[in-house]
């Protein structure tokens, strides 16, 4: 019983593993899901099982799982019997974007996990919970990495921020937007960014907050308008100007701020090829979408200028990344399909990073 989904591998890409019941038999979908999660959790049905729908979403970065995943209605139970495997030594921190979860600790603290709020659960006590999820976006911690792990498991194994909260937004941010990076990000990017994730969150729970408020509260603006940049790149118009009047902010604010990255109008650049070059090599050479209409879906309304823009920043022609196969093996060479299945994969990547 396999649920592996096909995709183009290059080898300095990010291991990912994609997990969807769609790709198996009804009958085989939530014995599927509770394999998967049984090095960490008793599952348990809380319906009829005729069908059990779920889809999961994971990249390995550096010593960190990132993951998307939704689910049905289910009870998750992390018995004390588990806490002596090696994947009790890590913490997830994690937000449900719609659906909660609600169940209490061992010690009787009672647990709602839903939207509002961003937890931090130590997996080294038992706990369980009912519910179902839609969009949660989480990270797998190995325990070293956190400084303050003796004290959270102590005094708080279940933590968290309001979303509301500066802490709170701060985090949400940092998550979604390492999140929208991770399909073009590379292995030699990603100790950077896991270094980044983990300096933030133990500046938050080094009780360090009143020391980097100032910073941490300009990173939270410049990732805010990141994620604006970002749904907006199909925007001709989309610049300094129309940052300012959306956001209510000054010019002076938006230089300084994009300063770091090279500038604000670089940065729009940036974003706009890397989103051409996702959809140029997911393409067919025989596909009837032509490489114009890409640029200009993405925001380039100067066809020459866009073609010399891409061969600087990828070292092909735009025109040429179409005509490969996404199967092709003259450009990266690709990475040989792994035999494991993707429980098995899962399973791996917990022993590996703890």
């Amino acid at each position: 019983m396999s649920s592996n989904s096909e995709r183009t591998n290059y080898p300095d890409q990010l291991a990912q593993i994609q997990f969807n019941s769609a790709n198996l038999p009804t009958e085989h979908q939530f014995d599927a899901w509770r394999q998967f999660l049984a090095p960490s959790f008793d599952v348990e049905p809380m319906q009829e099982t005729t069908s059990f729908s779920y889809t999961l979403n994971s990249y390995l970065l550096d010593q960190l799982i990132v993951t998307k995943t939704t689910f049905d209605t289910v009870q998750m139970i992390r018995p004390s019997r588990k806490l002596s495997d090696s994947d009790s030594d890590f913490l997830t921190l994690q937000h449900y974007g719609k659906g909660q979860m609600q169940g209490s600790l061992d010690n009787g603290t009672p647990l709602l996990l839903k939207s509002d709020r961003i937890w931090i659960l130590d997996s080294a006590h038992s706990y369980q919970v009912c519910g179902q999820t839609d969009h949660l976006i989480g990270l797998i911690i190995p325990r070293h990495l956190l400084v303050d792990h003796d004290k959270i498991y102590t005094d708080a194994p279940s933590l968290s921020w309001a979303l509301n909260s500066p802490q709170g937004r701060l985090v949400l941010t940092a998550m979604h937007t390492i999140w929208q990076q991770l399909p073009c990000m590379t292995q030699t990017d990603a100790p950077i960014v896991s270094a980044g994730i983990m300096g933030l969150l133990n500046g938050l729970l080094s009780n360090q907050w009143n020391d980097i408020a100032r910073r941490q509260l300009q990173l939270t603006t410049l990732q805010v308008l990141q994620r604006y940049i970002q749904a907006n790149l199909h925007r001709s118009d989309l610049g300094v100007e129309h940052l300012c009047k959306a956001h209510h902010c000054s010019r002076a604010t938006v230089y300084r701020l994009f300063q770091p990255l090279g500038g604000v109008m670089s940065y729009i650049r940036e974003q706009r090829l890397l989103g051409c070059y996702q959809v140029l090599k997911r393409l067919q050479a025989t596909d009837s979408q032509r490489v114009q209409d890409v640029a200009d879906a993405w925001g380039f309304t100067n066809y020459a200028n866009f073609s010399r823009l891409f061969k600087q920043r990828f070292g092909i022609n735009p025109r040429a990344l179409k005509q490969l196969s996404p199967f092709a093996t003259d450009f990266n060479a690709l990475q040989n399909a792994t035999a494991l299945s993707e429980v098995e994969r899962w399973q791996y990547w917990l022993e590996q990073i703890v």
